[in-house]
């Protein structure tokens, strides 16, 4: 008789879930390297960067960038730098508080991330091809509920947390 616990076919289960999603999570940000990479933007970061000014449509100041990344200001700081390297952003002071920079796309920065994410846009279309809308919105739904327990992005563990945030 073994005193080591015996795994549940749910624990199993539960494995298997959490090996297929990580699995999933990881080609999908290789893919979008590579993606990044191929049209001229040197990190994934650079990508995301690019595509929260490209979406808002006007210069952003770093916070706000920093903000919808969810990353510090100071992790922003050296993927500006090297995207202002590459020629992709520029820099400007606030028109109103001469303390504050505003970053905004170039030319250049906007025909990269552009065609960057329309080849993204084709290939998520092409990895969701073989469910159909009902089972992409059960999928979605399934996702964002485990996300809720799933561990924050500093690893922090959420375990108990319910939706409406009390235990």
């Amino acid at each position: 008789m073994s005193d080591s616990p015996t795994r549940t076919e749910h624990d199993k289960l539960a494995t298997e879930c959490v090996v297929a999603i990580t699995e999933l999570g990881e080609r999908l940000v290789s893919y979008g390297a590579k993606i990044s990479r191929n049209h001229g933007i040197p990190s994934p970061g650079g990508f995301n960067a690019l595509a929260i000014l490209h979406f808002e449509g006007q210069p952003l100041q770093p916070s706000a960038i920093a903000e919808r990344m969810i990353i510090t200001r100071g992790g922003l700081t050296g993927i500006l730098r090297t995207l202002e390297r590459h020629g992709l952003i520029r820099r400007h002071q606030h028109p109103v508080d001469g303390r504050a920079q505003l970053i905004e796309l170039t030319a250049g920065g906007r025909r990269r991330i552009a065609s960057a994410l329309a080849e993204f846009h084709r290939a998520e279309a092409r990895w969701m091809e073989p469910l159909d809308l009902d089972e992409r919105r059960l999928l979605l739904e399934l996702v964002t509920r485990a996300l809720e327990s799933a561990p924050d992005r500093q690893g922090n563990p959420q375990f108990g947390a319910s939706r409406d945030g009390v235990e």
